[in-house]
């Protein structure tokens, strides 16, 4: 007797509706039932539980074995018992019990689904077949990060951030290698210094930056190392000696004003 038979709104709603005492005696044959949808007892148990008459009980069980032409259900003409064994008249097998125990398992499992988060994210792929979008709290792939690392040898040997990564030095329209006297790894340096600080080097830009680069000689690394000190975007010939990677300080105003005022004297009557 230690079964479970859920209960639906529908079993108000058929046609037990407004059917006394049908319609409250079986909400108490379907607790009886056991696992296996058997409610293997007598009438006179049932009259003892429920408080009713025995022969209001044994009409009860008769009307549910009948035949019920409106009932929602085809199986066994409508009938909602039919007897365990022919030779006795008590003891019954609840004819649609496996069908609304199987439709009670499938409702709790969608309520854990949507309790715990599984049924959004069902609908998520259902909407788009591709797989679930990355959130922030995805970490990144293998190919995400091999994209940022991924690096590959120019022509003078030296190693280059790839093709593949935005700003990153080396396009498929030019080749570092292709400005004469170009210092590759000042060259290279300067590239990830300007990626670093989130302004890299545009394509169209590069071969002009190279260019600018190898006017200054034997100076490159220099004047590389001299902007990155500063945090400049632009590279400038050196300052004076021991002035590089020393930011100039910007005149007061008394300053500016004497220096203005010696000019003036200086300049002929």
């Amino acid at each position: 007797m230690a079964g479970y038979t859920p209960l639906f709104g529908s079993l108000t709603t058929g046609t037990l509706c407004g059917r006394w005492p049908d319609i409250g005696l079986w909400p108490v044959i379907l607790s009886m039932s056991d696992k296996a949808g058997d409610v293997d007892v007598t009438c006179n148990y049932i009259a003892t539980v429920t408080g009713l008459e025995l022969e209001e009980v044994e009409a009860c069980m008769t009307r549910f074995c009948g035949a019920d032409r409106k009932s929602r259900s085809g199986e066994e003409s409508g009938a909602r018992l039919v007897l365990l064994e022919p030779h006795r008249d008590w003891g019954w097998h609840i004819v649609n019990h496996g069908k609304y125990r199987e439709k009670a398992r499938k409702m709790a499992f969608d309520q854990s689904r949507i309790e715990d988060g599984r049924n959004a994210e069902r609908m998520r792929t259902r909407r788009d077949p591709r797989g679930p979008a990355k959130t922030r709290l995805d970490p990144p792939s293998n190919a995400d990060a091999n994209a940022d690392t991924n690096t590959r040898k120019n022509k003078s040997g030296a190693f280059a951030p790839s093709a593949r990564v935005r700003g990153n030095g080396k396009s498929p329209e030019f080749d570092p290698a292709s400005v004469p006297n170009l210092d590759q790894p000042s060259w290279a340096r300067w590239v990830k210094y300007r990626h670093d600080i989130g302004k890299p080097i545009k394509p169209p830009s590069l071969e002009s930056a190279a260019r600018a680069l190898a006017k200054h000689g034997a100076s490159q690394a220099a004047v590389v190392e001299q902007s990155v000190a500063n945090g400049w975007q632009g590279l400038f010939e050196l300052k004076a000696s021991g002035q590089v990677g020393v930011k100039r300080k910007p005149m007061t105003l008394e300053e500016a004003t004497a220096l203005e005022d010696s000019r003036v004297a200086q300049r002929p009557a």
